[in-house]
């Protein structure tokens, strides 16, 4: 759970019991791993639920979290890391797997009903992303992500609650998390 490093109190957005509102992009990223959650998908949701409840943490299902056992399918890798023999210089394997887009991320950034995220993928960016637009822009909002979710598949676009537990780990940048859900 990597957490916002912003200098308001690290701990504010534990103290309640959030909404869980989700969106479920699994037929898109199963045709396109690198498929990110859009503006449209945003709007799409809320014309069919209204806005956004305080608080609310945002699910993302991409149905990655099948593949959690097939390491090459979860991460999407197109090369594995390997060390070049003439240069002896490391190349890092290359991601494919879905995540936020930078342009949800403002919107939810913008959101104040909106305060956190959670993604059954290794990452709430996009695993080809090299910039991290979507951590950036949402942790500079002091929202919160949660990352490698299980099985969405029954958590309803609306109606459930979301707790999520983080360890609490002096001076990291994130850490484990169990995340549970009630449902309707």
């Amino acid at each position: 759970m990597p957490r916002p490093t912003s200098g308001k109190e690290a701990g504010l957005w534990t103290k309640f019991l959030p909404i869980a509102a989700l969106i479920d992009i699994e037929a898109r990223s199963q045709k396109d791993p690198d498929s990110i959650l859009t503006p449209d998908d945003l709007a799409e949701w809320k014309s069919q639920y209204g806005s956004f409840k305080h608080p609310t943490i945002l699910l993302v299902r991409t149905g990655n979290a099948k593949y959690w056992t097939d390491r090459a399918r979860y991460f999407g890798f197109q090369n594995d890391t390997v060390v070049d023999t003439e240069s002896n210089e490391i190349q890092t394997p290359t991601f494919h797997f879905p995540g936020i887009g930078a342009e949800a991320a403002r919107l939810l950034a913008d959101d104040p009903a909106v305060v956190g995220v959670g993604i059954d993928t290794p990452s709430i960016d996009a695993g080809n992303s090299k910039t991290f637009p979507t951590h950036v822009t949402l942790f500079s909002a002091n929202k919160f992500g949660l990352e490698h979710v299980g099985d969405m598949s029954r958590v309803p676009a609306t109606g459930a609650t979301i707790l999520a537990l983080p360890m609490k780990i002096g001076g990291g940048s994130g850490g484990p998390c169990r995340v549970l859900v009630r449902l309707p």
